[in-house]
């Protein structure tokens, strides 16, 4: 794997780290020629968790 596309994984799963303002896990899918390679879904955390 070329550490160009390490990069752009690495920005997709600092994308996720961002909140959305309606609360629901994000997802991304990772694929590699159509097939689906991997799937990663971050939870938000609540203000109250540490």
């Amino acid at each position: 794997m070329k550490s160009s596309q390490l990069v752009a994984i690495i920005k997709r799963l600092e994308a996720m780290q961002e909140v959305p303002a309606d609360g629901e896990p994000q997802t991304r899918r990772f694929e590699k020629m159509g097939l689906k390679k991997a799937l990663s879904r971050l939870m938000p955390r609540h203000k109250h968790m540490n």
